[in-house]
């Protein structure tokens, strides 16, 4: 597919010429389904959202020029960042529901304490 392109990658700078030499050093030489450049950066994006939004706020753009470079460098194809997406949406899901089930646990568990030590009671049933 590399032929496709009418504009070649390695007419940049120095750090392009660099950057051409290194990577094939270090790769397997093949595409990775989906793409966990996306995924990896956009499920700690939008965790951060949710937890500590300062560091979303300061992050989200080196997030978006992780996406838009791995296409314009040609590390992966677009179908590659869409299901890098899904995948992380799928985890960010996931993880949510554990947070749940752990918040209720806490409060149950916080609950019982508070009635031992009112009632004096060494286990609540």
């Amino acid at each position: 597919m590399a032929d496709q392109f009418k504009i070649s990658l390695l007419d940049g700078a120095l750090f392009t010429q660099l950057n051409h030499f290194l990577v094939p050093l270090a790769s397997n030489q093949c595409d990775v389904f989906p793409s966990l450049h996306c995924s990896v950066s956009s499920y700690i994006l939008f965790f951060d959202r949710s937890h500590t939004h300062w560091r979303f706020k300061r992050y989200w753009p080196l997030c978006v020029l992780i996406w838009v470079s791995t296409i314009y460098l040609r590390y992966h194809y677009f179908i590659d960042v869409l299901a890098g997406f899904l995948l992380a949406s799928v985890a960010l899901r996931i993880a949510k529901t554990f947070e749940k089930k752990e918040t209720r646990s806490e409060e149950m568990f916080e609950s019982q304490r508070i009635l031992q030590e009112e009632w004096n009671v060494e286990e609540v049933v």
